[in-house]
């Protein structure tokens, strides 16, 4: 999942190497601190019929106490072949 962003991040912005292992390292930190009754990690797959279409999301966090902060805005990405 790592490599597919970093190809993407490459392809659309021409982000070098550099900003795969920089998520890398966020991940990593997320998987060895994660605490599943306060955080959620979703992912989407896609076939390969969806391949080069874009694809549109955003985040936001939810605190311990259930407190939800602001939607990020827009990110587009094109989902990878």
């Amino acid at each position: 999942m790592v490599h597919r962003h970093g190809v993407i991040y490459h392809q659309e912005y021409g982000w070098d190497a550099t900003f795969e292992a920089l998520v890398a390292v966020i991940l990593g930190e997320f998987v060895k601190t994660f605490d599943e009754k306060h955080e959620r990690c979703y992912t989407r797959d896609y076939d390969g019929a969806q391949g080069s279409k874009p694809a549109h999301y955003m985040l936001r966090w939810v605190n311990s106490r259930g407190e939800v902060g602001p939607w990020s805005a827009t990110v587009t990405a094109t989902i990878g072949a």
